[in-house]
C-alpha cells in the first residue's frame, strides 16, 4: 500500500457522491442514495486507512502491504 492509493480511494468515493448530480440522475431516488452511501463508505474507509498509516514511513508502508 502507498499513500496515493488511499488518496485515490477517497477521490473515487467523492466522485461516487457527486456523479448523480453531474450526470443528471439525482432525481432518481434509489440510484442517488446508493451512490451517495457507497461513496461515503469509500471515503470513510480511505480516511481511516490514511489516518492509520499516517505515522509510517515510506519503507514501513511497503512492508505493511506484504
Amino acid at each position: 500500500m502507498q499513500r496515493w492509493q488511499e488518496v485515490a480511494t477517497i477521490l473515487v468515493g467523492l466522485w461516487l457522491i457527486v456523479s448523480p448530480y453531474v450526470f443528471g440522475y439525482s432525481g432518481e431516488g434509489f440510484l442517488r442514495i446508493y451512490h451517495t452511501s457507497l461513496g461515503a463508505v469509500a471515503v470513510i474507509l480511505g480516511v481511516l486507512q490514511l489516518w492509520q498509516d499516517w505515522d509510517l514511513s515510506d519503507q514501513d508502508m511497503l512492508k505493511h502491504g506484504q
